[in-house]
Formats: C-alpha cells, structure tokens, sequence
C-alpha cells in the first residue's frame, strides 16, 4: 500500500474521532511479503472466487511504501493520487451532482422524483 492509498482511511478515521496509528507488517508476520503466507492468508478468499494471482500479489509486495518512524501521519495526510490515475478519471458533466463538494440538496431530489413511485 502506499501512502496516497492510505490518505482517505486517515482522512475518514480522523473524522469520526479515530487515532490513527500505523503498524507495519513486518510486526504483524515476519514473512509477510513472502507468496507462501499470502496465499494462505488469501485462502479464503479463493473460496468466495476472489483469488490473487502471483504476479499481482508479487506486485503489491513491491509497490508497498514503508512509512518513516516521524512524520508518517502527516505525510498520508498531505499525499495525492499520482497524476497518471487522477487525470484518468472520467469527466461526468452529465450529472455535476456526483461531485463530492457539490452535493445534491432536499429540494432537488424533490423536484428529481416527483410524481415518481
């Protein structure tokens, strides 16, 4: 994972009151970037049709960002998307209510539905 993946948790546990606090994943397992104990880890999720292959698993091993021992809150908080996958993001000026800072107000799903059943 990496840090910018990490910034809307931070962001969501900070505002329903949360203390965040990283753990690394080297103190949760010793062999914790190692495809044996993933694949058992993934196990069940195999089971549901949600397997990995190795080449991702071995992927997310690779891409994971070790936090620094100071500053590592501040530093999810402040990191971004990298450009490459903000700027691919689809521009829906269809429908402007799907944009977070513009929410959709009472009066409009009002008037969005009415005479609808």
């Amino acid at each position: 994972m990496t840090c910018w993946e990490m910034s809307p948790y931070v962001r969501a546990a900070e505002a329903a009151g949360y203390e965040v606090q990283f753990v690394e994943p080297w103190e949760l397992h010793p062999e914790w970037n190692k495809l044996p104990f993933l694949h058992e880890r993934n196990a069940g999720r195999a089971a549901m049709g949600k397997s990995i292959d190795d080449a991702t698993l071995q992927r997310m091993v690779q891409r994971f960002e070790p936090l620094p021992a100071e500053g590592a809150l501040q530093l999810v908080r402040a990191s971004e998307a990298p450009e490459r996958l903000t700027s691919a993001k689809p521009n829906n000026t269809k429908n402007k209510n799907n944009n977070k800072n513009n929410p959709i107000t009472a009066a409009q799903l009002r008037r969005k539905f009415k005479g609808k059943k």
